[in-house]
């Protein structure tokens, strides 16, 4: 059934007719066209890797701070954190020192004076570490490729001998 040959416009005036074509499958396909747009599939494939990495660290931390070790919330968060930011500092911590690989990924968020050094330290060091833990979470998964973030998985997996 085609939605344009069902409704014209003096249908309007008719209640009943506009609460029956309402629930007929086809105006809500027909809607749907209207609005759906395509996403590309990397963005896809993407945004399945970011979800997949975002809960997979969370519940390992979960697991491992909250439930084994017995912490109180929000230290999982808080460790989690810094153990992504010594992952992807190559094992320095950040106030000491920034590695390359640091300064590469931050470099990806869309600001163009984070392409200063001075003024990305800045950002990494002092901006950055002011935002709440679990943005910060979620932004430095968000600028990793899928490629790293498995990569970060396996990395903090291995630190637990979980596998």
């Amino acid at each position: 059934m085609n939605i344009e040959n069902t409704v014209n416009k003096h249908d309007f005036i008719n209640y009943p007719i506009i609460v029956d074509i309402l629930f007929e499958n086809d105006l809500k396909d027909y809607i749907y066209s209207l609005i759906q747009y395509p996403q590309k599939l990397f963005l896809l494939s993407d945004i399945v890797s970011f979800h997949h990495t975002y809960h997979t660290l969370l519940k390992l931390y979960e697991d491992v701070y909250i439930n084994k070790f017995e912490c109180e919330k929000p230290e999982d968060i808080e460790w989690l954190i810094n153990d992504i930011m010594l992952f992807i500092n190559e094992d320095n911590p950040s106030l000491i020192h920034l590695t390359q690989q640091i300064y590469n990924i931050f470099t990806r968020l869309p600001y163009p004076q984070l392409k200063n050094e001075t003024f990305l330290k800045k950002y990494i060091n002092v901006t950055f570490h002011q935002k709440p833990v679990i943005k910060q979470i979620r932004t430095v998964i968000g600028l990793l490729t899928s490629d790293e973030r498995q990569i970060l998985i396996n990395y903090l997996q291995s630190r637990f001998q979980i596998i």
